[in-house]
């Protein structure tokens, strides 16, 4: 399930990651770099210009709008990321399959035999307009 097409990510101005209250803190830090790292993918201009010290020392830019990592039940994860294409938000699933595995083709087949409203997730990242985000998820509390 895509929120919108692959190619053209809608336009971004906040990045909220919701995890499986369920998952250990390993499980949980997992979850959050792979949501963060296709998020930050599929919408490059999060990215912030390049960080430099004083030497001149040069390191890439880090997301410049912050990433909130809330937590919610796995059942509440599918129901999020339903509500994300009708409100023109973009998606980013990571089913728990995929932390059962090291070998992709294993996590594609996993999915593609079952059904979106039917897999448990290990968590979601929602990326889009930051009022609607933050009026979204109003109701959840940080990760911990």
């Amino acid at each position: 399930m895509e929120s919108n097409n692959a190619s053209q990510p809608l336009p971004a101005t906040r990045c909220v990651i919701i995890l499986n209250a369920a998952l250990a803190a390993g499980k949980a830090a997992n979850a959050a770099a792979v949501l963060a790292l296709t998020a930050g993918q599929r919408h490059p201009a999060l990215v912030g210009a390049s960080l430099a010290d004083a030497a001149g020392c040069r390191f890439p830019g880090l997301i410049s709008v912050g990433i909130s990592v809330l937590s919610a039940s796995a059942a509440s994860l599918c129901r999020f990321a339903a509500q994300a294409a009708p409100n023109l938000v973009d998606c980013v699933v990571f089913p728990r399959d995929g932390q059962g595995t090291t070998d992709y083709r294993q996590l594609l087949d996993a999915v593609a035999v079952g059904h979106f409203e039917n897999m448990e997730m290990s968590g979601i990242a929602l990326i889009g307009d930051k009022k609607l985000l933050r009026s979204m998820t109003a109701g959840l509390s940080l990760w911990s």
